[in-house]
């Protein structure tokens, strides 16, 4: 998945949010007017702390901080159930992997 990041992260978020709107219109036809939109996450969802121990002077940190890139697609369609919206979610998940 870090390569798919680093990959993602070479492209712009114009870019990637035209890929949404693509996906969207090619999947939900081409009258849909879609919203695409990317977030980029760099320490959002997990923190790395560091301290600096009093006694000694050494640093030393715990965690991770998180590294991700969020996609959203909004468009106006009919009604559709959780599971439809899943599976439209993996078949984008596929669809972008090949637009790398």
């Amino acid at each position: 998945m870090r390569d798919d990041l680093d990959r993602f992260n070479r492209m712009n978020r114009d870019h990637l949010a035209a890929l949404i709107e693509e996906f969207l219109r090619m999947r939900l036809g081409p009258k849909v007017k879609p919203y695409g939109y990317t977030f980029r996450d760099r320490g959002t969802f997990e923190k790395r702390v560091e301290f600096v121990d009093p006694v000694s002077g050494k640093n030393w940190f715990v965690g991770t901080s998180s590294a991700s890139l969020i996609f959203y697609g909004f468009a106006r369609a009919p009604s559709r159930c959780m599971s439809e919206v899943k599976q439209l979610g993996r078949e984008f998940n596929e669809w972008i992997g090949q637009q790398l």
